[in-house]
């Protein structure tokens, strides 16, 4: 198990925070997750990766949040997640092939300088955004 993982299981243990966790069965990443709810909104899925090596690139999702399928001017949405895009540094919105519109965060995950309160940092930073941001969608479908 990498330094990591380890370190994030200890801070999550220390804080007595319980997240479903698993590992995939390809690569060894493990898996973090919880639910939020946002106001008037969905109940969103916020889902860390932490790869099993020294050095890789940590990634945040937030999966749950907006389907468009059924909406007529999808451009509108393209617009809003470019703008959305261009204001935050981290977090990013995306349309993917399905019509749902989710978020992914990435950031360094270095060997002997990580930092597990940055993983549950991110994790939180993609719940802020996504209901800070939920009314702009909203309006795009009345």
């Amino acid at each position: 198990m990498s330094e990591s993982i380890q370190k994030f299981e200890e801070l999550l243990a220390q804080k007595e925070i319980d997240l479903e966790n698993w590992t995939g069965e390809e690569d060894g990443t493990k898996y973090f997750a919880f639910e939020e709810s946002i106001k008037n909104g969905p109940r969103v899925r916020v889902v860390a990766a932490l790869q099993d090596k020294p050095n890789f690139v940590g990634t945040v999702y937030l999966f749950n949040y907006i389907n468009v399928s059924e909406e007529k001017n999808k451009e509108a949405y393209y617009e809003l997640i470019n703008e959305l895009n261009n204001d935050y540094t981290y977090v990013k919105f995306i349309l993917d092939d399905e019509d749902n519109i989710m978020m992914r965060m990435h950031y360094p995950v270095l060997e002997g300088a990580y930092d597990a309160q940055t993983t549950i940092d991110f994790m939180l930073m993609a719940v802020d955004a996504a209901k800070e941001e939920y009314s702009k969608f909203m309006k795009l479908m009345l």
